[in-house]
């Protein structure tokens, strides 16, 4: 209730339903500012909305739980993550009648539009940073989303030594001991003579915490995806080289226009994939 009641959250009869919101119940930092964003201006052109909150994306019985909900009260649009695989496969059997807009991720879907990052782009500039950097000895947290694999093509791409090496297992979702996790992984295959921790989406802090947690600060470091928010420390102690950071309040703002140009107008977005611009910091 408390989460319900920080979100705004309220039940609404089947009949007033436009649009259904399904998100982590435990945001922080990136989710956060992205449904400050879109639930205010939802509020803002008085479109009924009701939100769901999963405590993980990966979970997809109670995401699939979310969306049959959602559907049953009338809803003509989704608006959500799609991260899993066992969730596109539920998506599938709605056969286009409600619509859905992807965040973050996408899958092939009808009536289906995705907000994703430009993730090719980004892996080529994280290349060239390391190429530049002239680093050899690196490992990757590896994801094995579709986009996180656009990230690790331009990547590699642009910095070919990363397409040989060494990949741990991506910490679970909404854990605080990710940084352990990883630090494990890495003592137990003796990875720990390198130079750089590439990380995956969401990853980049437990990375910094395991380079902490195994003493190789000062000897290497991180570069990833990840809201800068609550990286602070770990970008002025240069355990962070680069970050790719999205603007959430953007993203969160251009999927709210376009879900309320829908319910007004019954108008999809132009493209069905649109990509944002991501904004690299580098620590230099």
């Amino acid at each position: 209730m408390e989460a319900a009641k920080y979100w705004g959250y309220r039940k609404i009869r089947k009949e007033e339903l436009q649009i259904g919101v399904i998100l982590p119940d435990n945001p922080k930092f990136f989710w956060k500012r992205l449904a400050d964003a879109l639930l205010r201006k939802l509020r803002e052109a008085n479109v009924r909305f009701e939100l769901a909150l999963v405590p993980q994306l990966r979970d997809d019985i109670q995401v699939c739980q979310c969306v049959q909900n959602i559907i049953e009260r009338g809803a003509a649009l989704l608006i959500l993550p799609v991260a899993d695989e066992m969730v596109a496969t539920y998506l599938r059997t709605l056969n286009g009648s409600v619509a859905i807009f992807m965040l973050r991720e996408y899958m092939e879907l009808t009536n289906a539009f995705a907000f994703v990052p430009d993730m090719y782009e980004t892996g080529s500039e994280m290349g060239r940073i390391l190429a530049k950097r002239k680093v050899r000895r690196i490992v990757m947290i590896q994801d094995g989303t579709k986009t996180e694999k656009e990230w690790e093509d331009g990547l590699k791409k642009a910095f070919p030594v990363a397409a040989s090496c060494p990949v741990l297992e991506r910490p679970p979702d909404n854990v605080r001991w990710g940084g352990a996790f990883l630090a494990r992984q890495m003592q137990q295959r003796n990875l720990l003579d390198i130079e750089a921790l590439i990380c995956c989406d969401g990853t980049t802090l437990f990375g910094a915490l395991a380079l902490h947690k195994l003493g190789l600060y000062g000897k290497a470091f991180c570069i990833g995806w990840q809201d800068a928010a609550g990286l602070t420390q770990y970008v002025q102690s240069k355990t962070l080289a680069a970050i790719a950071a999205l603007s959430p309040e953007k993203l969160g703002e251009r999927v709210a226009a376009a879900a309320i140009k829908y319910i007004q107008e019954r108008t999809f977005p132009g493209r069905k994939i649109h990509r944002e611009t991501v904004r690299i910091i580098v620590n230099s």
